[in-house]
């Protein structure tokens, strides 16, 4: 073969001129899919160095450093977030103090804490579709198995746990929606048009969402436990605030007068459903149509300071969820049907609502977009990025004091 002949030149020109091409067509594709890794190592983050820590002595263990591994590229399923901002949930306060460390906790340690972010995306799967461009604004919630990763200038998010910001809001705002406003959001579907409603816990971060939607759902009167601002909560929707501090739900004239359809236990824990017995006259029975719902099972929390839960533990918990379905069924006459709808969120998420092929979260966006849901932010809020920030947040969490939601801004 004449390796110096015109048309041997020719093929390896050719050869090297499709080489070239692939490359720059490679360039191209793989840039719009993912950032460089230059680009996104290291990050800053804040870390825990571990668990079964009071939030009150979270300045122990919480770390705010530069020098952090980025995630590694979106797998399937996957979108890689520049995080702005992430707000805490009762998730992230039980995972640090071990409370749940039986369903519920890190993956590794030390490990990032918070959930619930919204940033740009900044990398997708560059072997699958998304219906997610880069640069774009999400809002996505956390895995339900933990709460992790938020609190980092870079997350991997799962892309079913995602949709586009409202462009009304800004990233404080949104990162404030993805797992309180999605709660509220289940458990407005529960009202019917004219019901009379009371929230117990009407200014946390379920609560002040949960009276806005459940005005929408039609709700004639809205009643609420409240210590903070009442005239924010009347702005949204509250008709009768009732000041825990200075007076009883169930003793309050008008739902003594008038009893109302649905009580929403956002707060109230092992003492709520009990003055369903005591104050009967507050609410309907279920057999008038009287329904209560509640996020947090009448159980106290477990005294093993290991944070681990034994077997007797767990069976005595599902023992006595099954005695309180059962004791609402037998007092249908007397009291409200007993719900607890918040241990389906999980499952929910990603399932079609609404509209074909949305799911909840999509659901959310679109209904924050419309004017019809207004995020709402601890006024001493959004804290910043720094151990001491983190720290407030999660002790203002802990409190179970906030109004709205806590937020840290990741800049």
């Amino acid at each position: 073969m004449d390796f110096n002949s015109s048309q041997w030149k020719q093929k390896v020109a050719m050869a090297v001129g499709f080489v070239g091409v692939g490359w720059v067509f490679r360039s191209i594709f793989s840039r719009r899919a993912c950032a460089p890794r230059s680009e996104i190592q290291p990050m800053r983050a804040a870390t825990i160095s571990r668990r079964y820590v009071e939030p009150d002595c979270i300045g122990e263990v919480l770390f705010v450093s530069s020098d952090n591994p980025s995630p590694p590229k979106p797998n399937k399923g996957q979108l890689l977030l520049r995080v702005r901002a992430c707000s805490l949930a009762p998730g992230d306060v039980r995972v640090l103090r071990g409370d749940t460390s039986f369903m519920q906790k890190p993956r590794t340690m030390p490990y990032i804490p918070g959930g619930d972010v919204c940033g740009e995306v900044v990398a997708t799967d560059p072997g699958a579709p998304t219906r997610f461009a880069i640069g774009e604004r999400v809002i996505a919630m956390f895995e339900p198995d933990t709460p992790q990763n938020g609190l980092a200038q870079y997350s991997l998010v799962r892309t079913d746990h995602c949709a586009r910001a409202p462009p009304s809001v800004t990233c404080a705002e949104a990162a404030a929606l993805p797992s309180s406003a999605l709660t509220a959001m289940i458990l407005s579907q529960h009202v019917r048009k004219g019901d009379r409603v009371l929230i117990l816990g009407a200014s946390g971060g379920v609560g002040a969402h949960l009276v806005q939607l459940v005005k929408q759902a039609g709700a004639s009167f809205i009643a609420g436990t409240t210590s903070k601002s009442e005239s924010l909560l009347r702005d949204l929707g509250l008709d009768r605030p009732i000041d825990y501090l200075r007076e009883q739900w169930w003793e309050v004239p008008e739902l003594v007068a008038d009893p109302v359809d649905v009580v929403f236990d956002l707060a109230s824990g092992p003492n709520g459903w009990p003055r369903m017995w005591e104050g009967q006259a507050a609410a309907k029975p279920a057999i008038r149509g009287g329904r209560y719902f509640t996020t947090m099972p009448g159980t106290a929390r477990p005294m093993v300071r290991s944070g681990i839960m034994s077997v007797p533990d767990i069976l005595k918990m599902m023992c006595s969820m099954l005695l309180l379905m059962a004791g609402a069924r037998l007092g249908r006459r007397s009291v409200p049907s007993y719900n607890m709808p918040a241990l389906l969120i999980p499952s929910e998420l990603t399932g079609d609502r609404r509209q074909p092929g949305e799911t909840n979260i999509e659901a959310l966006a679109r209904r924050v977009t419309a004017g019809e849901l207004k995020p709402i932010i601890d006024p001493a809020g959004p804290f910043p990025f720094t151990a001491h920030g983190i720290a407030q947040a999660f002790q203002l969490q802990a409190s179970r004091h906030a109004l709205g939601k806590v937020v840290i801004e990741v800049v």
